[in-house]
């Protein structure tokens, strides 16, 4: 009767154990993000602690690399600065609908990377390089022009040539 019971038992352990090691654990620790604006608020922290490693622009369409100066890197900088909660909304993906990135902004930090993706004139989404959430995505229309990021990502790609 023992050996039967103890031969259950670890029939039941090995096949629960078993199961469990088939789900993804990718989706059982998933975290909700807290706001719309998560990603942003850390890539603004980030800067407040330390300045950046490396800003630098990928050209998606010429895949092409342009690493930015310290002054460039500051008009990031100044970009950033400007983007207030209210711009972040989830609702932006479905007008962003299947668009690629026109540019790519990367900026490394000592212990992080972002990525922002720049789609047009107006939409943009900030991620950081490893991030398990869904993006923020920002809507740029009420940020002055000379801080578009667009506009800013165009220029520093047609002045390197």
């Amino acid at each position: 009767m023992y050996k039967r019971l103890t031969a259950i038992i670890l029939i039941l352990f090995i096949t629960l154990g078993l199961t469990g090691c088939s789900s993804d654990l990718k989706f059982i620790f998933k975290k909700e993000k807290l706001s719309y604006n998560f990603y942003t608020d850390q890539l603004i922290n980030s800067y407040i602690k330390n300045p950046p490693l490396e800003v630098y622009v990928f050209d998606v369409n010429m895949y092409k690399q342009i690493n930015l100066s310290q002054d460039q890197s500051f008009d990031i900088l100044k970009f950033v600065n400007s983007l207030k909660p209210e711009y972040c909304n989830p609702d932006i993906k479905n007008s962003i609908g299947d668009k690629k990135s026109i540019y790519k902004v990367f900026i490394s930090f000592a212990d992080t990377k972002y990525a922002i993706n720049i789609y047009d004139e107006n939409y943009i989404s900030i991620s950081p390089w490893d991030g398990s959430l869904d993006k923020d995505y920002v809507d740029m229309k009420d940020i002055p022009l000379s801080l578009n990021l667009y506009g800013l990502c165009k220029y520093y790609v047609e002045n390197n040539r």
